[in-house]
């Protein structure tokens, strides 16, 4: 079972709102800018059933928490995803944070799609102030984060993302390139056995073809 807690833009009193501020470089006057604007609140929020009230921040702020079961990961033993496979999978996602156990930092819902049930990019039109999005998608893994218009570049990067944290696949896409070599060596001498194109591939050519082709998906993983 985890726990998961969610912060939540309510305080426990004025002052403590404004020491938490304080950190951040704020005055009294742009805490009570941020109330006058609704962007923070004073007191207790409402608790959706489920969740439990809990205080953080040295007892400055409040936020919820509850129980749930973690969401399996896939293993090196599910079936490997192409490129095409792996953005077939994507499903739209109404709530991002709710769906996958993570706090978005948000208040309210962010939207996204989800890719094999946990990798996800964001929706930046969910975002409270959607104007300082210089992107309609939104991507970020681990140290690295894209804003673009363009959905299919972002799967892209995602799906590298994915393949790094899977060795099976990087196996499996490998012998499939390997697979292709001995392909096109069997159609250009235009012999139906396979085996006796795998045979002209050599051992030789198919480990240098294999290192070539790690090396390729190791460099692929810089984003």
């Amino acid at each position: 079972m985890t726990t998961i807690i969610t912060g939540t833009s309510h305080f426990t009193s004025y002052h403590a709102a404004c020491a938490y501020y304080a950190g951040y470089g704020f005055t009294p006057a742009d805490v009570n800018r941020k109330i006058e604007d609704d962007e923070i609140t004073i007191g207790e929020p409402k608790v959706t059933p489920g969740d439990r009230l809990i205080v953080i921040d040295n007892g400055w702020r409040y936020a919820t928490e509850r129980d749930e079961a973690p969401t399996p990961k896939p293993t090196d033993a599910d079936a490997f995803r192409t490129l095409a496979e792996f953005r077939a999978s994507g499903v739209d996602c109404a709530d991002l944070g709710a769906t996958l156990s993570f706090d978005t930092g948000q208040e309210e819902p962010v939207k996204g799609r989800v890719y094999l049930g946990q990798y996800y990019i964001e929706d930046t039109r969910s975002w409270p102030d959607p104007d300082v999005a210089t992107g309609r998608w939104y991507l970020i893994l681990e140290r690295s984060e894209w804003q673009s218009d363009d959905l299919a570049d972002l799967e892209r990067r995602l799906y590298l993302y994915a393949l790094g944290e899977h060795s099976a696949w990087r196996e499996q896409l490998v012998d499939l390139a390997l697979d292709a070599a001995a392909a096109t060596i069997q159609d250009a001498i235009g012999q139906t056995c396979g085996d006796i194109a795998s045979h002209m591939l050599g051992d030789r050519a198919r480990e240098a073809l294999r290192a070539y082709l790690e090396l390729e998906l190791l460099d692929s993983f810089t984003f």
